[in-house]
C-alpha cells in the first residue's frame, strides 16, 4: 500500500517550473478577473481580434506565412555556418528573431510594432552591405559604445555610403530614405486623421494584414540579398567556385511562391513598382505609402 502511494505521488509530481502553468493565457482569464479587474475584458477582446487575424492569415496569406517561417530558418542556418564571423552571425540571428517578432505583431499588435520590426530589418540590410563593402570597419562597429554607434553607423550614414557604392546620382537618393522615414514616423504619436484602425471591418483587417505581412516579407527578402556579399567576405575559406553559394536558400520554393503572391496582389490593386532611386527633394508623404509590400 505504501509503495502504491509512493508511486502515485511520484506520478503526479508537478512539472518543472519552466513548463508549469496553463498552456494558454485564456485559461486563467476567469481566475484572475476578480484580481485584475476590467482589464481582463480588454485582454479577452484582444485575443478575439488576434484569433481573427491568425485565421485570416492562414486562409488568405499562407504563402507569406510560410515564406516568413522559411526566412527565419534561412537566417538561423546562416548564423550557424562554420567559420562565419560571430558578429555577422549575430546579425542573422537578430534578423530571424525580428521576422518572428514581426509576425507576432501582425497577429497580436498590428500597427506601429510591425513597422518597428521592418525598420530593424532595413538597418540590418544596410549594415550588412556596408560591412561587406568596408570589412575593416567591422571592428569599429563592434567596439563602439552603444550610445555612440549610430554616429557612424546610423541608417542615414549607412544609406549615404550605399548610395555612393551604387553610384546613385547626386540629385537622387534610394527610396529607402522615404520608407525608413515613414516607418519611423508611424511609431511616434500622431494626430487623429493619421490613425487607421486595422480591424474596423473584415476587409480592412485583411488589407492591413496583407500590407504588413507583405512589407515584412519584402524586408526579409532584402536582408537575404544583403547576406550574399556579407557571407562572401566574412566566411572563412569562402569558395567562389562552389556549386551552391553558402548564402543561397536551401529551398527557394517558399520565397518564389510568396513573391508571385505579392506580385499578383500589387497588380490587382495597382500598387506602383518600387523605383531604383527618387529625387532628393520631393513630397515624401505623397510618394510612398507606409508598409507597401516590396
Amino acid at each position: 500500500m505504501k509503495a502504491r502511494l509512493r508511486r502515485r505521488k511520484k506520478d503526479t509530481a508537478p512539472d518543472p517550473v519552466e513548463s508549469s502553468g496553463p498552456h494558454f493565457i485564456s485559461v486563467i482569464y476567469e481566475d484572475v478577473r476578480h484580481i485584475a479587474g476590467p482589464i481582463v475584458d480588454n485582454l479577452i477582446e484582444s485575443d478575439r481580434r488576434a484569433a481573427a487575424r491568425l485565421l485570416d492569415s492562414s486562409l488568405y496569406f499562407m504563402p507569406l506565412l510560410r515564406a516568413l517561417q522559411a526566412f527565419m530558418e534561412h537566417f538561423d542556418r546562416l548564423a550557424g555556418l562554420d567559420g562565419l564571423d560571430p558578429d555577422i552571425a549575430a546579425l542573422f540571428r537578430q534578423a530571424s528573431g525580428n521576422v518572428y517578432d514581426g509576425i507576432l505583431a501582425c497577429i497580436y499588435t498590428p500597427g506601429p510594432r510591425v513597422m518597428d520590426e521592418s525598420r530593424f530589418l532595413m538597418e540590418v540590410e544596410f549594415l550588412l552591405y556596408d560591412l561587406a563593402a568596408r570589412p575593416e570597419s567591422l571592428g569599429e562597429w563592434r567596439d563602439a559604445e552603444p550610445h555612440r554607434r549610430n554616429q557612424n553607423f546610423g541608417f542615414g550614414k549607412l544609406r549615404a555610403r550605399r548610395e555612393r557604392d551604387l553610384g546613385v546620382e547626386p540629385t537622387e537618393v534610394l527610396p529607402d530614405r522615404d520608407e525608413y522615414s515613414v516607418h519611423s514616423a508611424n511609431v511616434h504619436p500622431r494626430p487623429a486623421h493619421e490613425l487607421m484602425p486595422p480591424d474596423e471591418t473584415p476587409d480592412a483587417r485583411r488589407t492591413h494584414l496583407m500590407v504588413d505581412l507583405g512589407d515584412l516579407f519584402g524586408h526579409a527578402t532584402r536582408v537575404a540579398s544583403a547576406a550574399i556579399p556579407a557571407v562572401e567576405v566574412f566566411l572563412d575559406a569562402f569558395d567562389p567556385a562552389a556549386a551552391v553559394h553558402p548564402a543561397a536558400p536551401e529551398d527557394p520554393e517558399p520565397f518564389e511562391r510568396a513573391t508571385r503572391f505579392v506580385a499578383e496582389w500589387r497588380s490587382r490593386f495597382s500598387v506602383p513598382d518600387r523605383p531604383a532611386s527618387v529625387p532628393i527633394k520631393r513630397d515624401t508623404a505623397a510618394s510612398i505609402q507606409p508598409n507597401t509590400p516590396e
